[in-house]
C-alpha cells in the first residue's frame, strides 16, 4: 500500500493544490492522500482567510483522503519548525510512503544534497557560541555560504547563480526543509517533488487559471462580493464554500484591535522592555522596538511595517506579532521540539470511502489520535495537552476574528470533524 503525505495550509484551496494532488497521487502510485494542514493561523504570521474546518473540506472534496492539524504553535512558525512539524505528524500516522511537494526545482537530487548540507549546518549552528548568528540576516548569509562551500557544483553542473536562486526560492525553501527532516530522522519515507506551473507563490495578480493563494485573497479581500474571476482558479466546490462563508473570510488586518490589546495587556504587566521577548522568536532588541512604538500603533499592517528594519525580515515580525497573540512562548518551542513536534494527531476530517486508513493509522501510529475533544484531556500527557491547549485557544480566537461580533455557536470542542 502506498500512502501519500502533503504539507500544506490551503488559503485557500486552488486549482494549483488540485493538480498537485492529482499528479503526486499518480506519480507514487498512491492508494491514500494524507494532508498536515496548518490550522486557523498560518506560517506566514497572519490569520487563514477561511477557518480550518472549511479549507479542510475543500480538500476533501478534491482529493485527500484525511486532513490532519498541525500544531498552531509550529503552524505560524519558522519554515524550519513548520517543516519539521508537518514531516513529522505525517511520520507520526506509520502509514506515509511518500512526502510530496511543490518546488520551483524539480530536481530532487540537488533538492537532497542541499537539504544533507543543511543538515550539517544545523550541527554547526547548535554547536556554536551564544550570539553567532544572532541576526536572521547574518544567519541566513553564514547557512547560505556554508552551503556555497559545500555544494558539489561539478557534479550537478549549476552555477552558484543558480544556487543563490534555488536557495532563495519560495517552494524550494520548504522543500529542502521537508527533505532535511527525513535524513534527520532516518526516514525511509521516498520524498517527491512536482514542478510548480502557473503563477509564482508571491504573484499578488490572476493571469491564469492557477492562480496564486496570494493573488486570490488580494481579490478577495479588494471585493465586498465573491468575484467570478475566482470561477476559473479553483474547483467549483472551494468556490462555492467561499461564497457559502464570505461574511466570515478573515484578512490580515481583522486582527489590529484585538492585537493592540493584548500587546498593551503585556506591555503594562512589564517589568522591563525586554518584556515581549518571552515569547517565541521574539529578541530583546525587538521586545524594546515594540515597546518603544506602541503609541504610534495604528493597525497589524502598519505596525509590522513599523517595526520592520534591515536584520529583521517582515515574515519574521509578523509571526512575533502572532505568537503574542497566541501566547506562544519560547517555552512553549521548547516543549514542542522535545515532543518531536508532534505529540498528536489531531483529526479535522476524512472521506467516508477512506475511512479504512483510520484502522491502519490505529496499528501503525506512533502517538495519540484525537477524533473527539472530549477525550484529548484523557488521551494525552499533561505536557501534550499543553500544546494542544494553544490550538484551542487560537481556534476561540479566529472564532472572534469570523464572527465580527455575532455569538460563537461552536468551540474546539463542540465543532465536529468533517466527514464527506
Amino acid at each position: 500500500m502506498n500512502v501519500l503525505g502533503i504539507i500544506a495550509e490551503y488559503n485557500p484551496f486552488h486549482n494549483g493544490h488540485k493538480l498537485q494532488i492529482e499528479k503526486l497521487k499518480k506519480e507514487t502510485n498512491s492508494d491514500f492522500c494524507i494532508v498536515a494542514m496548518s490550522g486557523n493561523f498560518v506560517q506566514r504570521g497572519t490569520p487563514a482567510i477561511l477557518d480550518k474546518y472549511t479549507r479542510c473540506q475543500m480538500a476533501l472534496s478534491a482529493g485527500a483522503d484525511l486532513v490532519i492539524e498541525i500544531p498552531t504553535i509550529f503552524a505560524c512558525s519558522s519554515a524550519e519548525y513548520f517543516a519539521q512539524s508537518g514531516v513529522r505528524t505525517l511520520l507520526n500516522t506509520g502509514v506515509i510512503t511518500h512526502i510530496g511537494f511543490g518546488s520551483e526545482c524539480e530536481n530532487i537530487s540537488i533538492l537532497k544534497e542541499i537539504a544533507s548540507i543543511l543538515s550539517d549546518f544545523s550541527n554547526v549552528a547548535e554547536g556554536s557560541n551564544e550570539g553567532k548568528f544572532d541576526s536572521k540576516i547574518n544567519f541566513a548569509v553564514a547557512r547560505e555560504n556554508f552551503i556555497m562551500n559545500k555544494f558539489n557544483f561539478s557534479k550537478f553542473n549549476i552555477t552558484k547563480d543558480e544556487l543563490h536562486s534555488i536557495l532563495n526560492s519560495s517552494n524550494n525553501i520548504l522543500a529542502i526543509e521537508y527533505i532535511k527532516c527525513l535524513i534527520q530522522s532516518n526516514s525511509s519515507v521516498t520524498p517527491v517533488a512536482l514542478k510548480r506551473v502557473g503563477n509564482d507563490y508571491n504573484d499578488e495578480e490572476i493571469t491564469s487559471s492557477l492562480a496564486s493563494a496570494t493573488s486570490i485573497r488580494k481579490l478577495l479581500n479588494a471585493s465586498n462580493y465573491c468575484s467570478s474571476m475566482l470561477v476559473e482558479t479553483m474547483p467549483a466546490s472551494s468556490f462555492h464554500l467561499i461564497k457559502e462563508n464570505f461574511d466570515a473570510l478573515v484578512f490580515d488586518n481583522d486582527i489590529s484591535q484585538i492585537l493592540l490589546y493584548r500587546l498593551l495587556q503585556v506591555y503594562h504587566s512589564r517589568d522591563s522592555k525586554t518584556i515581549f521577548s518571552v515569547f517565541a522568536d521574539c529578541t530583546n532588541d525587538l521586545s524594546n522596538k515594540i515597546c518603544n512604538s506602541l503609541y504610534n500603533y495604528e493597525s497589524f499592517d502598519q505596525f509590522r511595517l513599523a517595526l520592520k528594519s534591515k536584520d529583521i525580515t517582515y515574515s519574521r515580525i509578523s509571526r512575533v506579532l502572532l505568537h503574542i497573540l497566541l501566547d506562544i512562548r519560547k517555552e512553549d518551542y521548547s516543549l514542542g521540539i522535545a515532543l518531536n513536534y508532534s505529540p498528536y494527531l489531531r483529526v479535522l476530517g476524512f472521506r467516508k470511502d477512506s475511512s479504512k486508513i483510520f484502522s491502519f493509522i490505529k496499528q501503525n501510529g506512533a502517538v495519540p489520535m484525537i477524533t473527539k475533544m472530549a477525550n484529548s484531556r484523557k488521551e494525552l500527557s499533561n505536557d501534550a495537552f499543553k500544546i494542544l491547549s494553544k490550538d484551542i485557544f487560537a481556534g476561540d480566537i479566529y472564532s472572534q476574528l469570523s464572527k465580527k461580533g455575532e455569538p460563537i455557536s461552536k468551540n474546539e470542542f463542540t465543532q465536529q470533524i468533517v466527514i464527506i
